[in-house]
C-alpha cells in the first residue's frame, strides 16, 4: 500500500474574502511541502503559516523549492525551530 498524500490550500491574513497570499501544501508523512505560491508573500504571511504548521501535531518538517536566478535549491526546516 502506498503512503498516504494530502493536499490543501492555506490562505493568509485572511479577512472579509481577501487574502494575501495563498499556499499549496502537500503533506509527505511528517513533511509539509509547499508547492505553489499565489499573492505577493511578507513576513508576517510566513510567520502565520509557520504558526499554522505547527498547531499539525504529525507534521515536523517544512520543506520548499526556492527557484533563484542560477537554479533551484530545494530547503527543508525543522519546524520547532522555527
Amino acid at each position: 500500500m502506498g503512503a498516504q498524500v494530502v493536499a490543501e490550500i492555506y490562505r493568509t491574513q485572511e479577512k472579509n474574502g481577501t487574502f494575501h497570499a495563498a499556499y499549496t501544501i502537500t503533506y509527505f508523512g511528517s513533511t509539509a511541502q509547499i508547492q505553489g505560491l499565489s499573492g505577493s508573500v511578507s513576513p508576517a504571511c510566513i510567520k502565520e503559516l509557520i504558526r499554522y504548521l505547527q498547531t499539525k501535531t504529525n507534521i515536523t518538517h517544512l520543506s520548499y523549492i526556492r527557484k533563484k536566478p542560477a537554479g533551484e535549491r530545494h530547503l527543508s526546516y525543522e519546524l520547532k525551530n522555527l
